[in-house]
């Protein structure tokens, strides 16, 4: 076949063109730290980084979602803390209380003590995290418990529900101790030891005792189950974070640019350009009076 002078033009500058379509592709990923610029790029590398992308999406809302727990947990643990140390310090009064020595005027100072027992558990049994009662089960939006009118009794507004996260693919964990599982004894005892004290009776004061033992042990037992849950939270946070490491490596390596290697491409591919440009110069230099000479 006869190459003309034009064929010889026309693949030199159709190589010239690949070679800097190669340049350019290369710069953009030096320039955007991106080697896949569309789907056409890489189709089976594209698919793997929005696969990628898709899981840490999905484990970012578990994260979230683990730590909504925890922080609603953590509110819960703090409460029930507090309401035992108020069982507590109502049992050292029962006890003092339910001595002969103490007079009437001590065991009614004892009850206006316990009194503001009362009004602290009750307060504290409607705490609150982001705006939510934390012991009303379901019924986030009504404080769950309310001292009657009389005193005569502390009511429970909230109902049994049990509020839960997800917290991986096929997991969830129950946040909440509904109040009147968490609080189901504390009342009932501190009213009970109230009234005794009011009364002036030693004996029956002294009766009331049982009574707060059982209510720490409830509490202390919801307590512990938070803390088992929290544990679990935590366990899981640990693990969705180690795992959204691993997953944000693998996408690098999809879509992220190895800098050394690719330099080194540049390099090569600038030097191969400036060859062919050099070499085409020279090959579509003569003019058909060159060749007529």
């Amino acid at each position: 076949m006869r190459i003309t002078h034009n064929m010889l033009s026309e693949t030199t500058l159709r190589n010239l063109n690949t070679n800097l379509e190669r340049m350019e592709r290369l710069q953009d990923q030096l320039t955007s730290g991106q080697k896949i610029r569309a789907p056409s790029d890489d189709p089976i590398g594209t698919a793997a980084a929005l696969e990628f992308r898709g899981t840490l999406s999905e484990l970012d809302q578990y994260v979230s979602n683990a730590d909504a727990a925890s922080s609603w947990l953590d509110a819960s643990d703090s409460a029930l803390g507090s309401v035992i140390d108020a069982l507590h310090r109502a049992r050292e009064l029962a006890v003092q209380g339910g001595n002969d020595t103490s007079s009437v005027a001590d065991k009614q100072s004892m009850a206006n003590e316990v009194e503001q027992l009362i009004e602290h558990a009750v307060a504290v049994g409607n705490s609150t995290y982001a705006g939510q009662y934390v012991f009303a089960g379901f019924k986030v939006t009504t404080a769950p418990f309310a001292m009657a009118t009389d005193g005569a009794s502390v009511t429970y507004s909230g109902d049994s529900g049990k509020i839960s996260r997800k917290i991986d693919t096929n997991a969830a964990v129950t946040i909440n101790i509904p109040g009147n599982d968490g609080f189901g004894q504390v009342f009932s005892a501190l009213v009970a030891l109230r009234d005794a004290l009011k009364g002036g009776n030693s004996a029956t004061v002294s009766a009331t005792i049982a009574d707060l033992d059982g209510a720490i042990d409830s509490v202390l037992s919801s307590r512990t189950e938070l803390g088992a849950r929290t544990n679990r939270v935590s366990n899981q946070s640990e693990r969705l974070q180690n795992l959204k490491v691993n997953i944000a490596q693998l996408l690098s390596k999809k879509q992220d640019v190895d800098m050394t290697e690719t330099i080194t491409q540049f390099a090569v591919q600038q030097s191969v350009y400036q060859a062919a440009l050099a070499a085409g110069a020279k090959a579509i230099q003569p003019s058909l009076l060159d060749q007529l000479r």
